[in-house]
């Protein structure tokens, strides 16, 4: 089995993750040592920070698939973004494709500022909704209003939960970690994926969060988030 990785800022200098080709291509080559056979690349669309025009990441994505090819011909790359919900609407970005649906079909990765309430996550997933999306909450345990106990079933109910690999092997804090591990035991969480940003501290680390995963919760969930749930959105089918 390889994994397929559906959250990574690999498009260089559209966000805050590779800055140039040469990035890229040590993060994609990582990527391919860590048993990734297949990218979605999310650059961040964040109202008033980061806002890449369709011709700019078009360009960028073209530059960085040529690379791929010709270099690691195994592999395959989508395009997407990772979009910052609660900064003014963005449901005419999605009208105008200004932003990308995942694989270019009708998941979308969403994320909210770490202390966002209930009430306006709820709020915001019905938006994407209401204009056919399937949105998918991208690193869920981050979310403040998620940790502890209060977590609200309607939420789930919305959104597909995303948690990151390096948050399930501590990187990121104990905090982060306990709450994955508690929104998977719930049953809560669809998939894993690696949130990289480079090849240092936000490197991808799959291979070691697929055998905790697989130590933890054996191997048929293991499938399910590195592989089958993440082929269903490449697919465009429900999960």
């Amino acid at each position: 089995m390889h994994f397929i990785d559906l959250h990574c800022h690999l498009l260089p200098g559209l966000d805050d993750g590779a800055k140039t080709l040469s990035d890229t291509q040590a993060m994609l080559r990582m990527a391919f040592g860590e048993g990734i056979r297949e990218i979605i690349a999310t650059p961040h669309y964040y109202p008033g920070v980061y806002m890449p025009e369709r011709d700019v990441y078009d360009a960028v994505y073209k530059q960085v698939v040529c690379w791929q090819q010709e270099y690691l011909p195994e592999m395959r790359l989508y395009r997407g973004n990772e979009v910052f919900l609660g900064r003014g609407d963005v449901t005419e970005a999605i009208y105008q494709k200004k932003v990308l649906p995942m694989a270019d079909g009708r998941y979308l990765l969403v994320e909210f500022h770490p202390d966002v309430s209930l009430e306006s996550m709820k709020k915001e997933l019905y938006r994407v909704i209401g204009v056919g999306m399937w949105p998918i909450l991208a690193h869920a345990e981050r979310y403040r209003c998620l940790q502890g106990w209060r977590i609200d079933s309607e939420v789930s109910e919305l959104a597909y939960f995303q948690v990151n690999a390096a948050s399930l092997l501590g990187v990121f804090g104990r905090e982060e970690k306990k709450t994955a591990v508690r929104l998977l035991k719930k049953g809560m969480v669809q998939f894993v994926a690696t949130d990289a940003h480079s090849t240092g501290r936000r490197a991808p680390r799959m291979r070691e969060a697929a055998q905790w995963i697989y130590e933890t919760f054996g191997a048929k969930m293991q499938q399910k988030m590195f592989f089958e749930n993440p082929r269903n959105v490449i697919a465009g089918e429900k999960i």
